[in-house]
């Protein structure tokens, strides 16, 4: 039997792809700081930051998913602290046990120019190629169809019902929004399945959207008239640096405009996707 160690098992994403795995043949451990419970798994309650807390589980572990991470901290110095130092230890740990295979979830903002967020990602994938033998980063784009209502369900919510937006312009790389159930099978795929060694794969939908192409679908979808209200680069810049300046921390972290303008990759998948269009009409 297959023995996994997850991080971050707390989180939707992870619990979902849990019970996807269903019959396949594994011991998963999953390590949460809070007390939860989660059918078939062992619960260990511990913090990344401590690896007295977690690190003896690692002993006899043949494959980690590290899905553990902080995304929104006003103090971007809070990202590297969490999102790459304490995963280099994990890194560091699972070579001394021998941990066979290292997966990395990551994220496709994981580039150059992107802010705290995005940067710290970067950091730990280059130290994982570095330091490991068999390992694979996985970046999902955009999801929706969650159970909570943020990130792109906020936004087609906002669509449906609201008669003004503000809608961000002049970004060169769009969004390419996943279903979060393709996600978790493309990961399943890809970790256990067709087991995929020493690469990165961007998991992204198969159509792109601007945000003003956003929108306009959902309108045209839902039968709303959004008046959209365009907010340029520049003033998106101004922004940011003016919350940065006053410390302000009202439901927007400063790096979230460095992740709209970087520079992200897209990578075109053989899988049948579900469309950002069919799951506004399902809804």
């Amino acid at each position: 039997m297959k023995r996994v160690f997850i991080t971050g098992i707390s989180s939707e994403l992870m619990q979902q792809f849990v019970a996807s795995l269903g019959s396949v043949n594994l011991q998963i451990i999953g390590l949460s700081r809070q007390q939860i419970s989660v059918p078939n798994i062992e619960i260990v309650l511990g913090d990344l930051e401590n690896p007295a807390t977690w690190e003896t589980y690692l002993k006899g572990i043949d494959c980690i998913i590290h899905a553990a991470a902080i995304t929104h901290a006003f103090d971007e110095t809070t990202y590297f602290k969490i999102n790459t130092e304490c995963s280099k230890k994990l890194i560091d740990l699972a070579c001394k046990y021998q941990v066979n295979q290292f997966v990395f979830v990551s994220s496709r903002t994981a580039c150059l120019n992107s802010g705290g967020y995005g940067l710290s990602k970067l950091a730990t994938e280059e130290y994982l190629k570095r330091n490991y033998d068999n390992y694979l980063i996985i970046r999902p784009s955009e999801i929706f169809g969650g159970l909570k209502n943020e990130g792109i369900d906020q936004l087609i919510q906002d669509a449906k019902h609201k008669k003004i937006m503000a809608c961000p312009v002049q970004i060169d790389y769009p969004l390419v929004p996943i279903f979060v159930k393709d996600v978790i099978d493309l990961m399943r795929k890809y970790i256990f399945e067709i087991p995929q060694k020493n690469t990165s794969i961007t998991l992204n939908g198969k159509q792109s959207y601007t945000f003003y192409e956003l929108i306009k679908t959902v309108n045209k979808l839902s039968g709303n008239k959004t008046f959209i209200l365009p907010i340029p680069k520049l003033l998106m810049y101004l922004v940011k640096n003016v919350f940065k300046l006053l410390g302000l921390q009202i439901g927007f972290v400063p790096d979230q405009v460095d992740r709209l303008y970087c520079k992200k990759e897209t990578e075109n998948l053989d899988f049948s996707f579900k469309t950002l269009e069919s799951y506004i009409q399902d809804k």
